[in-house]
């Protein structure tokens, strides 16, 4: 594997979305990449700028966590980064397996957000019950500690 010095090495960025993309350095815009264009980056420059397109794809398709090591990931920066991620031996999934692996994440991603809603109700349930017994524990108390009023003869 060749090491990738970032800050001196350029490397071609290919902008695969339908939008313009804007790549910034330090907080300074340095280039306005349109859809379909392809142009040389400092690596670095073209990492951060791969980083924010890939997650603005995925979030487009559905996917909440765009920062998780995935193949689709993966494959989306071998197709905007082509020259790194040959230097990296990284290949890029055809356009129907990245789909589909996309497709399957965000299907596995509604499931576990159904589970974690079902949780919280359950959760919430269960708060609600533990609320009504401490008002009735409270009740119960007040009534025992209430004086006795003594019977007359």
């Amino acid at each position: 594997m060749n090491k990738i010095n970032l800050e001196l090495e350029t490397t071609k960025f290919v902008n695969i979305d339908d939008d313009k993309h804007q790549a910034y350095a330090n907080g300074a815009l340095v280039r306005e990449i349109e859809p379909g264009e392809e142009c040389q980056l400092i690596a670095y420059i073209a990492q951060v700028a791969a980083s924010q397109l890939v997650d603005k794809i995925l979030q487009e398709q559905g996917i909440k966590d765009t920062k998780r090591d995935t193949e689709e990931r993966r494959s989306l920066f071998a197709r905007i980064l082509p020259e790194w991620a040959e230097k990296i031996d990284v290949k890029p999934l055809s356009p129907e397996e990245e789909q589909k692996r996309i497709n399957e994440r965000v299907a596995r991603q509604e499931e576990e957000l159904a589970a974690l809603k079902q949780e919280m109700k359950v959760s919430s349930e269960k708060d609600k019950e533990v609320e009504d017994l401490k008002e009735q524990v409270a009740k119960l108390t007040a009534l025992l500690e209430k004086p006795k009023v003594e019977k007359k003869k």
